[in-house]
């Protein structure tokens, strides 16, 4: 048998926390009437499972074990790991495009260049005629 603990209750055989899903030991005399004796009253404070519903129920649990937790919340060193990191990648990206910009400029100074080499090529043979 497995039940889940609705409400907790302060027992012979120790306290029954509420939320805990657990298989009591119903070997035991003791766990037995306790176990029994909460199933028979109004409201019960525990409620039978079946082993699909039990299975259901803690995986739906959130555990706080530090394995799970880890990471969760970075601690200020890797906060700032995280943040050099970002940062270095922008800096990357800022000198990409200042270097596209440089490129575009110098492009665009040939450019002018060109057309003012056409324009004085133009207003020589107008002048030539």
């Amino acid at each position: 048998m497995i039940v889940k603990v609705l409400e907790t209750r302060h027992t012979k055989v120790g306290t029954l926390r509420r939320g805990v899903i657990f298989k009591p030991d119903m070997e035991s005399d003791a766990v037995a009437k306790v176990i029994n004796d909460l199933l028979k009253a109004k409201p019960a404070p525990i409620k039978k499972l079946t082993k699909a519903q039990a299975e259901k129920e803690k995986a739906e649990i959130t555990s706080l074990a530090e394995a799970d937790v880890k990471g969760a919340t970075p601690t200020p060193i890797e906060a700032l790991k995280a943040a050099e990191l970002a940062l270095s990648e922008k800096d990357a990206d800022l000198l990409s495009v200042k270097s596209e910009l440089e490129n575009a400029d110098k492009a665009l100074a040939e450019k002018d260049a060109k057309i003012e080499s056409l324009e004085k090529q133009l207003a020589d043979k107008g002048a030539a005629k």
